[in-house]
């Protein structure tokens, strides 16, 4: 059962609670990363992604592969996934919490 309220269910006021949650949570972490003058990838859910020339790359707090080829590579993120496209990509080492991706980069992108 739905129960509508004007034009606006109550499914619609606990999704928009939902979503407004996150955001104060996000800001609020952003507010105590200043504060304290720590990483916001530790306080946050964000991933920190570290490059080294165009052939090697460590993407931390990462949730898991979505596709792996030897010309692409798409790790799912907070927010989105990184979408790393090249020659010879091959990824070095998966842990809980780093993805280390060897390999020729030409394209790294954000979705």
């Amino acid at each position: 059962m739905c129960l509508v309220w004007g034009s606006i269910t109550w499914r619609d006021v606990a999704l928009e609670n939902k979503t407004s949650n996150k955001k104060n949570r996000k800001n609020i972490g952003e507010t105590l990363a200043d504060a304290f003058d720590l990483p916001k990838e530790l306080i946050i859910d964000i991933p920190k992604i570290t490059l080294i020339g165009n052939r090697e790359m460590a993407i931390e707090s990462h949730k898991g592969i979505i596709q792996y080829t030897n010309e692409k590579i798409r790790i799912s993120v907070a927010g989105g996934e990184v979408i790393v496209s090249g020659k010879e990509l091959f990824i070095n080492s998966i842990l809980l919490e780093e993805i280390v991706i060897y390999g020729e980069f030409h394209q790294v992108t954000f979705g």
